[in-house]
């Protein structure tokens, strides 16, 4: 859970970065990069939104 949580502050820097969301194509390239052994990538990626909606409520 802790490289969710990880790859999820990874994620939000860059969405700042570039100055709004990301697609969810772009979020799982993101996160097979940082990680090439997740089998659960897509999971990770929908955890990872999910939490970030919470966030932003």
């Amino acid at each position: 859970m802790r490289k969710v949580h990880w790859y999820c502050n990874q994620l939000l820097q860059v969405e700042e970065e570039k100055g709004g969301e990301m697609e969810e194509e772009v979020m799982l390239k993101l996160l097979q990069r940082l990680d090439q052994h997740q089998r659960d990538r897509k999971f990770q990626a929908m955890e990872c939104t999910s939490m970030k909606e919470q966030v932003l409520q």
